[in-house]
């Protein structure tokens, strides 16, 4: 799979897939970032309309926006050839039995909440990962218009610009992001009190409701933040990636 640059081509994109050492991931990321960009696009141009609301949990929504972005990432992830399976939340969501495969790994909403509630701040999210290994990650924030991108063994960027680990290393020191669990109230006590610990060892806790946009600038620090972990009761999965 070549790594030249397409007519085009979103120089972001071109900038991230010329970093990738391995040139099969490469045009795996070109394909994944292009999705995401399409997929961003459709949940941008929704934003100010009126949204059709559906619940799958209490607070757990979905919009008619997932269900369009989703659509569009399929198609565009479609591109990269048959051979890879799909793990989608709204059309491809059994996690019965995980694909030991190639798989995409797709949130086309991530901050559905958010986005119903017109805050500005959700994005798509795409990881190809084989077997139990992600190979390369995208996070496409439309609001903002920041487009991260990562690829096993060649880096992170933000908007085609190489971002790295924080320099942080010390709790004190640190601002930490979070996410709070679906289930919130049968797990209330478990969080606030794992959220009471941390209130009292760290610089501040932030909370803006969508794991990928809010963890994005905190594993390669494009920003100031330096941590970032899901809280939930103990013994109880996190709601999305730990670090």
């Amino acid at each position: 799979m070549a790594c030249t640059r397409t007519e085009g081509e979103d120089e972001r994109i071109a900038r991230c897939v010329a970093a990738c050492k391995d040139q099969a991931l490469g045009g795996i990321l070109r394909t994944a970032a292009r999705a995401a960009l399409a997929g961003g696009s459709i949940l941008r141009d929704l934003y100010d309309k009126p949204h059709r609301i559906t619940h799958k949990g209490v607070i757990d929504l979905v919009t008619e926006a997932d269900v369009a972005a989703e659509q569009t990432v399929l198609a565009t992830l479609r591109q990269a050839g048959p051979g890879i399976g799909f793990l989608a939340e709204e059309s491809h969501s059994s996690y019965e039995t995980l694909p030991q495969g190639p798989v995409w790994v797709i949130d086309p909403l991530d901050g559905t909440t958010n986005f119903a509630h017109d805050f500005p701040f959700f994005a798509v999210s795409i990881a190809y990962a084989e077997g139990a290994t992600s190979k390369v990650g995208v996070v496409y924030a439309p609001m903002q218009d920041e487009l991260f991108c990562a690829c096993q063994g060649s880096g992170a960027w933000l908007n085609g610009r190489p971002i790295r680990v924080s320099g942080v290393s010390t709790l004190q020191d640190s601002l930490l992001a979070t996410g709070f669990p679906y289930a919130i109230e049968q797990e209330v006590e478990g969080v606030m009190e794992a959220l009471k610990r941390l209130l009292t060892r760290c610089q501040g806790v932030r909370r803006a409701g969508a794991a990928a946009p809010s963890i994005s600038p905190i594993w390669p620090a494009a920003g100031p933040t330096a941590s970032g972990r899901s809280i939930s009761s103990p013994g109880t999965p996190p709601p999305g990636c730990c670090w």
